[in-house]
């Protein structure tokens, strides 16, 4: 299903949380919309089937995300560290450069949610 990749990035062993929320992400003043999945602690994946989407966001680039958890809404920013090219849109590696400081924040509760 993988047509193309620019993914250059050692495996990680940090759990990940098989989960698919809805997120509206930007970047300069670009808004797209997609899935984040496979939340960690760290990061998670970003896909999305908006082609602009593809065109806009690069590797290094930083994104702010509106996250609709279980839990409710979330906000938090990442960085973009590799992304690849799917037969159906696109997905991005992200590492979380800004997670809201409240641990009872949405996005928290699922990062550490025995449930996902």
């Amino acid at each position: 299903m993988k047509k193309s990749s620019s993914r250059r990035h050692p495996m990680k062993r940090a759990t990940r949380k098989v989960e698919f929320c809805p997120v509206t992400f930007g970047h300069e003043g670009k808004t797209f919309t997609g899935f984040l999945v496979d939340l960690s602690t760290e990061g998670a994946k970003l896909r999305s089937s908006e082609p602009a989407a593809a065109e806009s966001i690069a590797s290094h680039d930083e994104i702010e995300m509106d996250v609709k958890t279980p839990y409710g809404p979330s906000s938090c920013k990442a960085r973009v560290l590799w992304k690849e090219r799917l037969d159906d849109g696109m997905r991005w590696g992200l590492k979380f450069t800004e997670l809201p400081e409240d641990h009872d924040d949405p996005i928290h509760c699922l990062i550490e949610s025995a449930f996902c």
